[in-house]
């Protein structure tokens, strides 16, 4: 987000809360804690807090779940990346030398009598 968006959010904010401080110092701050989230979605997360709450949002509120969704997208990307590999791999796969079974459970059968 850019420093004139998180002054456009606060702008939002304190038009709906008069205590809410949006001074220029309070910007800044705020720019550090918030300028790796998109402002869309800052907007849709001020938006909801609005809806259910009487006081004015903090930066967890403001951020929403953000971080969890990151995380979320990239467990996502890693599970696809594997399922990909093993689609790979089930192409590549051939099945064992004749008789190889056979020989493996000949094996385990003795090792169990022992």
């Amino acid at each position: 987000m850019k420093k004139s968006e998180v002054a456009k959010l606060y702008k939002e904010i304190k038009e709906e809360y008069a205590n809410f401080d949006a001074s220029i110092e309070a910007v800044e701050k705020g720019f550090k804690m918030l300028k790796d989230i998109p402002y869309e979605i800052a907007t849709i997360n001020v938006k909801q807090h609005f809806l259910t709450n009487i006081f004015p949002p903090k930066f967890p509120q403001i951020r929403g779940r953000f971080d969890e969704q990151l995380d979320r997208q990239h467990m996502k990307e890693l599970t696809q990346v594997q399922l990909d590999k093993q689609a790979q791999w089930e192409k590549e796969a051939c099945p064992p030398p004749e008789g190889m079974k056979e020989a493996l459970y000949a094996k385990l059968y003795r090792a169990e009598r022992h």
